[in-house]
C-alpha cells in the first residue's frame, strides 16, 4: 500500500533497469499507486500513454491528457508543463490556447526549468503571448540558472552574437560548457569544440576542440536516429516532442532581424514579430 514503492516499481519495469522490460506490468503499478493518490505516478502513467510501447500499450493521448491533468491537480509542475505543450499544439486535436496558458503558468510559477525556456520563447518572439524581450530574457536565465541545457544554448548564442546583450564571447563560451555537461545536448559540445578551435572566448586548443566537436557530432547523429520524435493521434495527424532548441532554430527560415544580417539557426530571428 505504499504509493512511492509501486511508482519506483513501475519505472524500473518501465524503463528496464534490473528487471526486464514491461510496458503492462509498469502500467499495473502505475495504476496501484494512482488508486493511492499518487502526483507522480499519473504524470508516468501519462508518459506511457502519451508515446506509448509497442505493442503492449498502444499511444493513447487522450488517457495521457487525463493522466497530466490529474497530476497536475495533485500538485506536478511536469505534468502541467505536459499539458501547456500538447493543448499548445495547434495542429492537435486537443488544441485549447487558453488552457495551454494557465498550465504553462502553473508550471513556470513553480520554477520548472522547462516551463521558464518556453515561456522565455513566448515572451521573445510574442507568440502565444505579447512580445516581451526583457521579460523574454529573465526566464532563460532563469532556466539557465537551473543549467536547463536549451536555456544555456540560447544564451550562449545571444552572448556570442550580442543580441539583446553585450557581445561577450567568454560568457557564451561559459553558456556551451555548461550545456554540454547535458547528454541531452551534444550539440553545445559542438559548438565548444569549435570555439576551441578557434580560440573564441577561451584559449585556443585545437586538440581538445576538434575532440569535443566529434564527439559532439558523434552524439548528434545517435540522438537524432535513436529518439522518437512523435506519437499518432487518434484522428493520424501527431504530436511532436517539444524541443524549445527547434523552436528557435526553425525561425530562422522564415523571419529576419534588421540588427544583424539573418544567419539560418541563429536566435536573432528571435525578436522579430511574425510576418516580419
Amino acid at each position: 500500500n505504499d504509493p512511492r514503492a509501486a511508482t519506483y516499481l513501475g519505472s524500473m519495469l518501465s524503463e528496464g533497469k534490473g528487471v526486464e522490460k514491461n510496458a503492462r506490468r509498469a502500467l499495473a503499478e502505475y495504476e496501484r499507486a494512482i488508486a493511492l493518490g499518487s502526483a507522480e505516478a499519473n504524470y508516468n502513467a501519462g508518459v506511457l500513454h502519451l508515446f506509448g510501447s509497442g505493442g503492449d500499450v498502444p499511444a493513447n493521448p487522450r488517457k495521457a491528457i487525463s493522466c497530466f491533468e490529474t497530476a497536475q491537480r495533485l500538485g506536478s509542475a511536469e505534468a502541467a508543463y505536459n499539458l501547456a505543450v500538447i493543448l499548445g499544439d495547434e495542429q492537435s486535436p486537443f488544441y485549447d490556447p487558453a488552457k495551454s496558458a494557465d498550465m504553462l503558468t502553473f508550471a513556470f510559477e513553480r520554477d520548472l526549468p522547462s516551463a521558464q525556456c518556453l515561456m522565455a520563447y513566448q515572451l521573445l518572439t510574442g507568440r502565444s503571448r505579447g512580445q516581451d524581450i526583457e521579460r523574454g530574457l529573465d526566464c532563460l536565465v532563469k532556466a539557465a540558472s537551473q543549467k536547463n541545457p536549451t536555456a544555456l544554448v540560447v544564451l550562449g548564442l545571444l552572448h556570442l552574437l550580442g543580441i539583446a546583450t553585450r557581445r561577450d564571447a567568454r560568457k557564451a563560451y561559459a553558456c556551451f560548457r555548461l550545456a554540454a555537461e547535458s547528454p541531452l545536448m551534444p550539440e553545445a559540445a559542438c559548438v565548444q569544440g569549435f570555439m576551441d578551435i578557434a580560440g573564441l572566448g577561451t584559449r585556443r586548443d585545437v586538440r581538445s576542440g576538434a575532440k569535443r566537436l566529434l564527439r559532439g557530432l558523434r552524439q548528434s547523429v545517435i540522438k537524432h536516429c535513436t529518439a522518437p520524435d512523435e506519437t499518432p493521434w487518434r484522428d493520424g495527424t501527431s504530436f511532436r516532442r517539444s524541443n524549445i532548441w527547434e523552436c528557435f532554430s526553425n525561425r530562422a527560415d522564415s523571419a529576419s532581424s534588421a540588427r544583424t544580417p539573418r544567419r539560418a539557426g541563429s536566435p536573432h530571428h528571435v525578436f522579430a514579430k511574425e510576418g516580419e
